[in-house]
């Protein structure tokens, strides 16, 4: 008991105090070695991709994007004994190109990797990845020459097809790798009124430097002797495993469904961009039925600025989750249930400064939530969640037959939970 509550005072110490020197997934297969933490940096660099440069006279010419280069921060984890690499990356650098009075940027944003090795890491050996991943892109161009000069930023999420190779030293996996977005033709307008087709960059090269570590295989020891088991079956048995747990992460929300108000009024305002926000729960644990209940609250927005005209939406979403877990394979537990929420949703309108639609309206909406803790055992005070939801008809009247649609699937990559009872 004393070892569980320091590893749970000092959890986040520990992340980066325990790093990898062995290779514990090759020497064995158990559910502490299913996975293992990875946080890193990596280097992006674009390669191709074509737009226009819009002139006063309304002519349009042909212009080839360069390359740029942007540094991200990753973070996640491998996972089937480093057969699979998890995690998320963070943009921190956005460079801009200035070009004939136009001021172009093309980025892409947090993107989720998914990368599968046929053959599993292992020290001193390069190891081929395949791989896909859930790729915002972004591509802004604003013509210095027009009045109303800032362009709309336009936002499409792509799955991308990746490849590379993977050498692992000690705690350090180092990376070089090729993205082809295949999916990178966009309509796009240089004014309120004309649009032309570009192409967004089709590949992306990177390198990464990745760091190691674990905080679960300490526990080993214990499950293989059966110390574990039947200590977590005494505590079933009086109830202690039951309990109530405090969530919280950062989320993100992609604006999913297309708006009828802006497909048939400002055709030049595209999908909203990705938003971020925290993302809070407080519920309760049943480890009989294996299951949570759980209120959850989260508050995010959207805007954008596109040629004379200004769009705001803000949501206020709290509501009622119960998630079942469906699964344990290797302490990997994925779990699927309903969220039903209420909500607040608003939306405002200027055109040219003045204002049209100053909107807010609330009631009952419902979703789904999916996702997966690594849970090496029930009675972990401290677990990480990744979880989805999706709410597929979320959406604000502005006039009888047009509509601006909320619509998103909201992704918490890392949530910390928390369970008070079991320090």
């Amino acid at each position: 008991m004393r070892l569980r509550i320091t590893n749970s005072v000092f959890f986040l110490l520990l992340i980066f105090l325990t790093p990898l020197h062995a290779q514990l997934f090759v020497e064995k297969q158990t559910r502490h070695r299913f996975a293992q933490n990875l946080v890193g940096f990596d280097i992006q660099t674009s390669i191709g991709g074509n737009t226009f440069i819009h002139g006063l006279d309304g002519s349009f010419e042909s212009y080839d994007l360069p390359s740029t280069s942007r540094g991200r921060i990753v973070m996640g984890g491998t996972h089937f004994w480093g057969h699979a690499d998890i995690y998320i990356a963070i943009p921190i650098m956005f460079p801009r190109v200035q070009e004939q009075n136009q001021d172009i940027f093309f980025t892409t944003g947090v993107e989720t990797v998914f990368k599968f090795y046929p053959w599993q890491l292992e020290y001193g050996k390069f190891r081929p990845y395949v791989g896909l991943s859930l790729a915002p892109n972004y591509f802004e161009q604003d013509n210095n020459l027009l009045a109303l000069s800032e362009g709309p930023q336009l936002t499409h999420v792509s799955v991308p097809l990746l490849a590379g190779l993977s050498y692992m030293h000690k705690n350090k996996v180092v990376e070089a790798g090729i993205t082809w977005n295949y999916a990178n033709r966009q309509d796009y307008y240089f004014d309120r009124f004309t649009f032309r087709a570009i192409e967004t960059p089709p590949l992306f090269a990177s390198f990464a430097l990745k760091f190691m570590f674990d905080t679960t295989v300490g526990a080993e020891d214990s499950w293989e002797s059966g110390r574990t088991e039947k200590w977590i079956n005494g505590l079933a048995k009086e109830g202690k495993l039951n309990g109530f747990f405090i969530g919280a992460g950062l989320s993100s929300a992609w604006w999913m469904g297309k708006s009828s108000y802006n497909q048939e009024n400002r055709p030049f305002v595209k999908n909203y961009g990705i938003s971020l926000m925290g993302d809070f729960s407080l519920g309760y644990y049943w480890h009989k039925p294996d299951l949570n209940v759980a209120l959850v609250y989260r508050g995010y927005g959207s805007s954008v600025d596109v040629y004379g005209v200004n769009q705001a939406l803000r949501r206020r979403s709290f509501g009622l989750e119960v998630t079942k877990y469906v699964l344990d394979y290797h302490g990997f537990d994925p779990f699927i249930g309903p969220v039903i929420t209420n909500e607040r949703l608003s939306f405002k309108e200027s055109v040219d400064g003045i204002l049209t639609h100053d909107l807010e309206e609330s009631g009952i909406d419902w979703g789904i939530t999916f996702g997966w803790d690594i849970r090496p055992d029930r009675n972990q005070s401290i677990i990480l969640r990744t979880s989805l939801r999706y709410f597929p008809a979320l959406d604000m009247q502005i006039t009888d037959s047009q509509q601006i649609s909320f619509d998103n699937m909201e992704f918490n990559f890392i949530q910390l939970v928390f369970f008070p009872n079991r320090m």
